[in-house]
């Protein structure tokens, strides 16, 4: 998987990263919004169901309190207060028709629950006001009797009607009731295993594209720091592994066609050094050379015989070691002031030969400090 994240760039596949991981954030809100509206769908189902077997329940205790008060009314003889109360009677069923109208005027269709529970009440509340206007005409002859039969005979079927469209109506709003906790549980249920399903789906892929990602740019880098760790120390022959086609694998090319540049130019540094080594240890004289510093760091091979001692034992400022003891302290001396001060220095000093006896030699030291010779006499 590495070496196939490693394909594109560093950039592409971090992109494409981020994108994958709000895709799959993206599924699981969309899902979380889907479910909730199914669950706000089906409570607000319950709810305009509970308001319609309500009003039902409403207007089923109304015209058992109109019979009631219809009754009282004609029981009690009395024309002038049923007169009265006849307009009363007259409004509150007209509000009452109304109030239904409204309640089921803003159920939606499919939240219904019986097609034929609206007409129903519509037909009991249409003909009440008749009954009324019946009461009023028949109290104003005086024709009580006919009151009582008249307050028995109509209002039984409708109060029957009514009773029954109650029921139906119950009956009804159970079992849709029933239907709309199902689908809650079954929203809820959905919403409990996809959303954590989602979520560690979420949280592996980003882990495998973490871990992919990260490796696939910490590895190319090991391998650099590695590589130029083994340059710093020398060492050429030492090749970068180059894996897919991304930057980091690009620099790897550079960097081994610059090591494998380097390495020649090492070599010919090297052939070059030797050539020079070769000519100054042919030259018929006695050459060391000093760095910047004064510190001896190079005698050639006719000063080595000359002098019979180690190049090592020489090097640095210990070259005073094969001076003669009365020149030592002022060689050591105007040297290091030549050195401070940058300036050039000639001075006779006498060098002890191998056989133990001392030459005198001139010494050169240049402005720069880079080197010096010496001949003797």
């Amino acid at each position: 998987m590495i070496s196939l994240v490693s394909r594109v760039g560093i950039n592409t596949r971090l992109t494409l990263g981020f994108v994958l991981i709000i895709v799959l954030m993206s599924v699981a809100t969309g899902i979380l919004l889907w479910q909730s509206r199914v669950m706000r769908t089906q409570a607000n189902r319950l709810k305009e169901m509970d308001e319609q077997f309500m009003e039902v329940q409403r207007a089923h205790a109304f015209l058992l309190s109109f019979h009631s008060a219809s009754e009282q009314l004609v029981k009690a003889r009395d024309l002038a207060r049923l007169l009265q109360e006849a307009p009363v009677l007259r409004n509150q069923l007209s509000d009452s028709r109304r109030q239904t109208e409204t309640v089921f005027r803003g159920i939606e269709p499919n939240n219904i629950l019986d097609p034929t529970v609206l007409p129903t009440l519509e037909t009991i509340q249409g003909l009440l006001p008749s009954q009324v206007d019946s009461l009023a005409a028949l109290a104003s002859v005086g024709d009580w009797e006919a009151l009582h039969q008249r307050m028995e005979q109509p209002l039984e079927p409708f109060e029957s009607l009514s009773a029954e469209l109650v029921t139906t109506a119950s009956r009804d709003l159970e079992n849709k009731r029933s239907e709309a906790a199902r689908q809650i549980e079954s929203a809820q249920i959905r919403t409990l295993f996809t959303l954590p399903g989602i979520g560690g789906l979420t949280i592996v892929v980003a882990a495998l594209l973490g871990f992919s990602i990260t490796q696939s740019i910490t590895r190319p880098l090991r391998f650099l720091v590695d590589g130029t760790s083994a340059l710093a120390k020398g060492e050429f022959g030492q090749q970068i592994s180059v894996q897919g086609r991304d930057e980091l694998a690009h620099l790897s090319r550079v960097f081994n066609q610059t090591t494998i540049e380097l390495q020649q130019l090492y070599e010919n540094l090297q052939r070059s050094e030797q050539e020079l080594r070769d000519v100054i240890n042919a030259v018929p004289a006695l050459i060391w050379r000093a760095s910047s510093d004064g510190e001896v760091d190079f005698i050639n091979e006719r000063l080595q015989q000359f002098v019979s001692v180690p190049p090592e034992d020489i090097w640095g400022w210990n070259l005073q070691s094969v001076l003669h003891p009365d020149d030592r302290a002022r060689f050591v001396a105007e040297r290091r002031a030549a050195v401070k001060d940058g300036r050039q220095n000639e001075d006779e000093v006498r060098v002890r030969r191998a056989d133990g006896k001392y030459c005198w030699f001139l010494n050169l030291r240049g402005q720069q400090g880079g080197c010096a010779s010496a001949g003797g006499r």
